[in-house]
């Protein structure tokens, strides 16, 4: 008896949480970039991870990007250095350093995809996802935060305060 109300209950909530899960799934993203809607590049989510076309979002970002078609090789200049990276295998080469990739990076509709996080991390953006409404928004590090930031931190490193006067802040252990 107990295990038919049980599975009674479970259907019901089930059946109850389809339509939300499919109109979630077929809702579009929408996609910010400095608080400007983005239409040129179109995220895509798989397996949980937003991948977005590696080219365009260096593009759009005001990154060139020059593709090799027989490697499968994308390469662009960011902040002054050089970014390389192939479809297919699993390693970016950054700044002169090496990252390894969970998975290996794909093709998805012909295009090289890339984790929109590593692009973020890479080109030095924040990136805020609201599944709820399906939105992403990138904005740069610092972006219109930069006086605000600085006056809070002002404000408290010239406030005299006993956590402040320590012997690792000689210019405070002068009070």
């Amino acid at each position: 008896m107990i295990k038919k109300f049980l599975f009674l209950l479970f259907s019901i909530v089930l059946l109850a949480a389809l339509p939300d899960m499919v109109m979630a799934a077929e809702r579009p993203i929408q996609f910010y970039v400095k608080n400007e809607k983005v239409n040129e590049v179109k995220p895509i989510v798989k397996d949980g991870i937003t991948y977005v076309p590696a080219q365009e979002m260096f593009e759009l970002l005001g990154y060139k990007t020059s593709f090799d078609a027989k490697n499968l090789e994308i390469s662009t200049v960011i902040n002054g250095s050089e970014l390389i990276l192939w479809a297919g295998d699993d390693i970016v080469e950054f700044n002169d350093r090496i990252y390894y990739l969970d998975d290996p990076i794909p093709i998805i509709n012909g295009q090289v995809y890339l984790y929109l996080r590593l692009v973020g991390y890479l080109a030095e953006y924040s990136i805020d996802y609201d599944r709820e409404n399906s939105t992403i928004k990138m904005k740069p590090y610092g972006y219109g935060e930069d006086a605000a930031v600085k006056k809070l931190l002002t404000q408290y490193l010239e406030t005299p305060r006993p956590a402040l006067l320590t012997s690792d802040n000689p210019e405070r252990g002068l009070l």
